[in-house]
């Protein structure tokens, strides 16, 4: 399967769509599948994309290739997790460390309060390109909301998640979220933050 083998092919995307061609050339290295192909043209165009697909078919290979790659080339790449075990596989952080939000309970404007004081997190936001979240599935919808609101004002960007490009990875096998007894049973792809981020699921197929 051809990858992009000619100019005209290339997408025409925001902040990492000027790294197509190293990417084109690089994934000639990595022995990608015709469904991670997929995967990378989407994400290289500045889709916020969804990768998910049976174990064995690579996503953890495609990701870490792909921040690595991004890394080298100077995008700011935040990797994260919905669990304190994931994030250590990972090597990043869970998704609560890394917006500041602690268990995000509260509302968005005592969050923004408690970010303010916390000058790491606020820095990671605003400085971030494109973020990482694994295990999404365990992600309850009001999080998202509210991390996607955090970052829209920290970073003063109206756009969804303030203009942060996003890679969400998951296995729907996965164990749903945790509700209490009184909050919105709502799943992460059922929130605001996922609609208004136009996710594209890509799925991996070949082992």
């Amino acid at each position: 399967m051809a990858f992009g083998s000619t100019r005209s092919s290339y997408p025409t995307g925001p902040k990492v769509a000027r790294l197509w061609p190293e990417w084109e050339t690089h994934a000639k290295t990595l022995g990608l599948t015709p469904s991670q192909q997929r995967f990378a043209r989407a994400f290289f165009t500045g889709a916020n994309c969804l990768l998910t697909g049976e174990a064995g078919t690579g996503k953890s290979y495609l990701t870490q290739a792909l921040v690595a790659f991004l890394t080298k080339h100077g995008v700011r790449v935040g990797v994260s997790a919905l669990t304190g075990v994931a994030a250590f596989n990972v090597g990043g952080q869970t998704l609560h460390s890394f917006a500041g939000v602690g268990l995000a309970d509260e509302p968005v404007s005592n969050l923004l309060q408690r970010i303010y004081k916390n000058r790491k997190a606020k820095e990671r936001i605003e400085a971030v390109d494109v973020l990482f979240i694994d295990e999404v599935s365990m992600a309850k919808g009001d999080l998202l909301d509210k991390v996607s609101e955090v970052f829209k004002v920290i970073r003063y960007n109206d756009t969804p998640w303030g203009g942060v490009q996003l890679v969400l990875s998951v296995d729907w096998l996965q164990l749903p979220p945790v509700f209490k007894g009184d909050e919105t049973q709502e799943m992460a792809f059922q929130s605001q933050a996922w609609r208004e981020a136009k996710i594209q699921t890509i799925v991996l197929k070949e082992q």
